[in-house]
């Protein structure tokens, strides 16, 4: 993600359009915390690609990780 685009991104959130500020620090650790999220989004819906013997992830693929992932928490 490119780090620009992520601190327009927390911008947008109310508590630092109230005044609070962000340390660099902090941007670094939750931009980092999402991308390995999001990584780890694209890895389980390649591998349910992968299972029904696709090469593209499907929007069938999206809705069984976010069901097993419900399951899990």
């Amino acid at each position: 993600l490119p780090a620009a685009s992520f601190r327009g991104l927390l911008r947008d959130f109310p508590v630092v359009r109230q005044g609070f500020g962000v340390h660099g620090v902090a941007v670094a650790a939750l931009r980092e915390g999402c991308e390995a999220h999001l990584l780890s989004l694209l890895e389980e819906w390649g591998l349910c690609a992968l299972h029904a013997k696709r090469a593209a992830v499907q929007i069938a693929d999206v809705s069984l990780v976010r069901c097993l992932r419900v399951k899990r928490a």
